[in-house]
C-alpha cells in the first residue's frame, strides 16, 4: 500500500491470505487512509456474517472506536444466480459490513506460461469493483 502513496495512486485493490499477512504491515494502511486512497478490499472465503459482533475478520472498514473509514469498499463475492443465491456460497456477507457484490465465481484469470485458469473467490471480485471504481474516479 506503501507503494501506491509514492506514486499518489487514488485506488488501491487489497486482499490479504490471513491475519498474518496484514499483521506483517498494520502501519502501511493508516498513511494510505490518510491520504484519501481509496480502499477496495476483498471481504474474505469464510462463507461468515460480518456484521456477526462474534466474528473477527481484520482489516476492515471499522475503526478500533467503531467508526467507518469513509475510503474503503468491502467487496464480496456474487455468483450468476439472481435472487437470495446471488453472494456466492463462500463469500462473506453483512448488510452493514459488506459494501457490494462483484462477480467471483469461476472467473477466469491469467496464469503463467500464457495460459489461462478459472478461479473463484472474493480476490476475483474485489478487482472488477476496483475497475469500476477507477472509471468513477
Amino acid at each position: 500500500m506503501t507503494l501506491a502513496l509514492s506514486f499518489f495512486s487514488a485506488l488501491s485493490a487489497v486482499t490479504f491470505s490471513s491475519h498474518a499477512a496484514f499483521a506483517q504491515m498494520t502501519s502501511a494502511p493508516q498513511p494510505v487512509i490518510e491520504k484519501g486512497v481509496l480502499i477496495v478490499h476483498a471481504a474474505g472465503n469464510s462463507a461468515l456474517n460480518l456484521d456477526d459482533p462474534t466474528v473477527s475478520n481484520f482489516p476492515n472498514k471499522f475503526t478500533t472506536d467503531g467508526n467507518v473509514i469513509g475510503n474503503w469498499i468491502e467487496v464480496g463475492a456474487s455468483s450468476a444466480i439472481k435472487g437470495p443465491k446471488l453472494p456466492a456460497t463462500f463469500s462473506n456477507y453483512g448488510t452493514k459490513s459488506v459494501d457490494l457484490f462483484a462477480p467471483g465465481v469461476a472467473i477466469m484469470s491469467t496464469i503463467i506460461d500464457n495460459e489461462y485458469s478459472s478461479y473463484s473467490g472474493t480476490s476475483m471480485a474485489s478487482p472488477t469493483a476496483a475497475g469500476v471504481a477507477a472509471l468513477v474516479l
